[in-house]
């Protein structure tokens, strides 16, 4: 159980690594397309990528409690969607400060880049740890280990 545990960890983490990584691409598509302005890939990415953060957050809580994960790379998981979501926080702040797709305000913008930045080295940990984890080598059961020999 502790092995397909770690297994699903390591998968699951990287697989947030990766989309993350598509996340980038999808800006950049986005922004180098002929009108500048199509990030319909990128937006749609975002809602599976939550998706997939939380089914990781769940199974890291899973992995701390059965697997040997340790709690802080639980609280690491659960910071990965709260920045999420504040991607959007960062576009309604940008609205709510007068910048308009017309006028944008690069100032506040740029933090969404700079968030990007802190998810993508948060993932990149989460799954550098997933794969510690997955090598380390459980201590041997009770029954396993080697008996002291006799003293004579």
């Amino acid at each position: 159980m502790r092995k397909a545990v770690r297994w699903t960890n390591f998968l699951l983490v990287s697989a947030v690594f990766v989309d993350v990584c598509l996340q980038f691409y999808f800006a950049a598509y986005g922004a180098f397309t002929k009108s500048r302005v199509d990030f319909a890939l990128h937006r749609t990415n975002a809602s599976i990528l939550l998706l997939l953060m939380l089914v990781a957050l769940l199974l890291s809580l899973l992995a701390a409690a059965t697997a040997g994960l340790r709690w802080s790379r639980v609280l690491l998981q659960l910071l990965l969607p709260i920045l999420l979501i504040g991607q959007i926080g960062i576009f309604i702040l940008h609205d709510a400060v007068g910048g308009t797709q017309q006028n944008p305000i690069p100032a506040v913008l740029g933090l969404h880049a700079i968030n990007g930045l802190l998810i993508l080295a948060i993932a990149f940990s989460q799954s550098r740890a997933a794969l510690r984890l997955l090598r380390a080598s459980p201590p041997p059961a009770q029954s396993e280990r080697p008996t002291p020999a006799p003293v004579p």
